[in-house]
């Protein structure tokens, strides 16, 4: 039996709780009839005046140095913001005593507030009361709703004031026969522009490992972006509706039977969906309520014959490139799992995957510095040792010692082959300080 949905869905809601309860009502109308509301993008908006964020910046700025100054140190302590670093500085204020780093400390928990190593935020600070406040409003409009409403979370606090059956970022439910998956934004930064409070990749407070989450499985996709992540399970697996947010757009030609609508704020769109067959109606919001539907954007798309195909064959080959690069991303971490759990774990909290890849790149290329740096002073302290016993030794005895340092470029960080070099040294300078034995007489 095929499936049938229908559903409306609004992006970047942005605090406005007019237009969100506008949007609750538009569903419940008969004309409209849909079955349930999914609401993606920016839900709370700026929670930062200008000069609050002019405030911030320089507050994390300043803590900022700190954390990069002993990376390897809180690390260790699973310490990776400065909103993690500002709780541990208040349980250790003997060891921070740097007037800049306190003053720091203090506009920090005004403005975001503190959280443990967990994530879970101890104190919260204005903007995290303001970012809390719009899903409070909202979920009271949510309960007297009819039909189910599903909310990608954000920030933190989203799981906090919202009903758990509304979650929809990483959800792995059924929906009207079809399955729903929601994906958040992996990218460093978030909608508030406070990367303190950004959701992240997490479900219930704990990281959601992406290889793990089924995310080709799904039929109907929610998510915040086209990223590598989501490209590949589009490219895999055929017939899917997938949401993210963006101009309003509809694509229904770069991939196989699927379509992928972009929705813009202030506007609510209706999806009917019946097998693989989708439609989708555009509702304008006009300041106080909406407009009349538009036609079908998606068999208007249709009739247009979507996009020149030399310039999404371009932009599917830079998408395939990214997803694959996203899939090495992953292979990597399940690698360290095994080898190094703190930096697979590290890799996991981190909001840029990238970055945390980048900054263990850095770490190794420094220890090869370091080393090679060693293995220099050693080499120099030995030559200069045989030098003061070129006079015992012989100049001849001199040039042997040198040739045995001299090693290729190619080996001169192999421990077995400088340990034989050294070790040659010392034969060649033992064999000098050691007399010659006496002639037996005649």
């Amino acid at each position: 039996m095929t499936s049938t949905a229908t559903f409306l869905s609004v992006s970047d809601v942005r605090g406005d709780m007019q237009f969100l309860a506008r949007a609750l009502e538009l569903s419940v109308r008969r004309d409209v009839g849909a079955q349930a509301i999914f609401v993606t993008g920016n839900f709370v908006g700026q929670v930062l005046t200008p000069e609050e964020r002019a405030e911030y910046e320089a507050a994390r700025t300043q803590l900022r140095k700190e954390l990069d100054h002993r990376p390897e140190f809180y690390k260790e302590l699973h310490i990776y913001d400065v909103a993690m670093l500002g709780h541990y500085m208040t349980q250790n204020p003997a060891n921070y005593r740097r007037q800049a780093e306190n003053a720091a400390l203090r506009q920090l928990r005004v403005l975001v507030g503190l959280r443990d190593t967990t994530g879970r935020f101890i104190e919260v600070g204005r903007a995290g009361m303001r970012a809390r406040r719009p899903y409070a409003d909202a979920e009271k409009l949510f309960k007297r709703c009819p039909i189910p409403v599903y909310v990608m979370g954000d920030t933190v606090f989203a799981e906090d004031v919202l009903d758990k059956q509304r979650w929809l970022h990483y959800a792995w439910f059924s929906f009207s026969g079809y399955s729903v998956r929601g994906l958040t934004s992996l990218e460093s930064d978030d909608s508030t522009g406070v990367p303190e409070l950004a959701m992240g990749v997490r479900r219930a407070g704990k990281p959601v490992a992406l290889d793990q989450y089924s995310l080709a499985s799904g039929d109907l996709l929610f998510a915040h972006a086209l990223n590598p992540f989501l490209h590949e399970a589009l490219a895999a697996v055929p017939g899917k509706l997938c949401v993210i947010v963006g101009e309003g757009n509809v694509d229904v030609a770069s991939y196989t039977n699927t379509i992928v609508s972009s929705q813009k704020a202030q506007a609510a769109y209706l999806y009917r969906a019946e097998g693989t067959n989708v439609s989708r109606r555009t509702f304008k919001w006009t300041g106080s309520g909406f407009s009349d539907p538009s036609v079908d954007d998606v068999q208007a798309e249709r009739v247009l014959g979507g996009r020149d195909t030399a310039t999404r064959r371009r932009e599917l080959d830079e998408q395939a490139k990214l997803a694959s690069f996203g899939q090495d991303l992953i292979t990597f971490t399940d690698f360290m799992r095994a080898e190094n759990p703190a930096l697979a774990d590290e890799i996991e909290q981190s909001r840029s995957r990238v970055e945390a890849i980048m900054s263990y790149l850095r770490d190794l290329e420094a220890q090869r510095t370091r080393l090679l740096d060693v293995i220099s002073t050693q080499r120099a302290g030995l030559e200069r040792l045989a030098r003061a016993l070129e006079p015992t030794i012989g100049a001849e005895r001199m040039q042997q010692v040198i040739a045995a340092l001299n090693l290729p470029p190619a080996v001169q960080t192999d421990v077995g082959a400088v340990d034989g070099a050294y070790a040659e040294v010392a034969r060649i300078i033992s064999e000098a300080l050691t007399p010659a034995p006496a002639k037996p007489p005649q």
